[in-house]
């Protein structure tokens, strides 16, 4: 696999900036540079051919023997066919990688079985036979050839290796008589995160522990429980069962708003501490692997309006722990020094650490 860290600038070939901020970040990313695998099944011909510009980009990318600006343009062309939302001007920079992730999951997976084995000795392993079901359905989740419920067919893909996460929702029933605990899991390829207002400093952790949490469901949310199947008041928590390699953690800066028969979207642009070392055991169920502390590897930035503005990124080279700035075709050194202490951070990316 290919480790070899890669700077080099990208042209702005027409308020593209949000879609490089995201291809600087994920061409750093050593698991996506392996070897294409070619299947068959996906019928939707739009999709394979960005797929395959998108690879065609990354070659010349990483490997710069000549312009690479008219492979740029040929994967955006395609990128837009595949899906028309995406057209001229500035777009979402969490939407935009969410899309391209599926692209790349939808085109380059491969047909395997996924077998649960062993015996359940504890009610860890019970809930893990649940989570992995849903895993496979879930997280190996095709457009074009979902899989069943009672099958041990999967589609497995660098990106489910790299990307996926579950969640684990617990729900009590408040009713006297009941009191059942329900799980349930949900697979994910980024947190997604509420900005608290706080009177001090913010930082990142205060962001995901208000999303990692206990609600209470009651009144216009009354949960229907699984086993009396009345409607009553419940407590929901929410906390993180399986960490994917790469964390993506989006911070939801952008709110629409609805008035009357007008739409608007405002943004947040509070500042937040960013830990470059993150500790995730907090936000678990419970510990599955040990695993849980990351190292921060690239953050994606929109600066400005809603409507507009302009995004750029900061890339780590963890072989030399150096912070680079990547602004279009601009590449700087930041400082040894560097932190991002009161950043305004769109997109934040983590790797595990061995």
């Amino acid at each position: 696999m290919d480790t070899q860290f890669v700077l080099r600038g990208l042209p702005n070939l027409g308020a593209t900036c949000y879609l490089n901020s995201i291809l600087q970040i994920l061409c750093n990313i050593p698991e996506l540079r392996v070897s294409r695998v070619i299947h068959t099944s996906n019928p939707d011909a739009a999709a394979n051919s960005a797929c395959d510009a998108y690879e065609t980009w990354l070659k010349g990318h990483i490997n710069p023997t000549s312009e690479n600006t008219q492979a740029l343009h040929a994967f955006i062309m395609k990128f837009i066919n595949y899906y028309r939302n995406f057209g001229s001007g500035m777009q979402d920079q969490h939407e935009y990688l969410m899309l391209l992730l599926k692209i790349l999951h939808d085109c380059r997976s491969t047909a395997c079985v996924f077998k649960i084995n062993g015996v359940k000795k504890t009610v860890v392993d019970v809930l893990e036979e649940k989570a992995l079901q849903n895993l496979r359905r879930d997280g190996m989740w095709t457009s074009f050839n979902n899989v069943a419920i009672d099958s041990d067919r999967g589609w497995n893909s660098t990106v489910f290796q790299t990307f996926t996460g579950q969640f684990h929702f617990q729900t009590v029933c408040k009713s006297p008589d009941c009191k059942y605990v329900s799980h349930r899991f949900e697979t994910f390829r980024s947190i997604d995160v509420d900005i608290p207002a706080v009177k001090n400093q913010l930082c990142l952790t205060d962001c995901l522990s208000n999303a990692i949490n206990v609600s209470q469901l009651d009144a216009d949310n009354c949960y229907e429980c699984d086993k009396c199947a009345r409607r009553n008041q419940a407590l929901r928590k929410m906390t993180v069962w399986r960490l994917p390699p790469v964390l993506v953690i989006c911070l939801k800066r952008f709110t629409t708003n609805y008035n009357r028969d007008q739409v608007s979207i405002s943004k947040n642009n509070a500042k937040i501490l960013i830990p470059q070392v993150l500790d995730m055991t907090p936000y678990l169920s419970v510990n599955l692997n040990g695993a849980n502390s990351y190292e921060l590897i690239g953050l994606a930035n929109h600066i400005g309006s809603p409507q507009g503005g302009h995004c750029f990124s900061y890339l780590k080279n963890t072989s030399s722990n150096k912070w680079f700035l990547a602004n279009d075709a601009h590449i700087e050194d930041l400082p040894n020094d560097c932190n991002f202490n009161g950043a305004e951070p769109y997109l934040l990316f983590y790797r595990r650490q061995k």
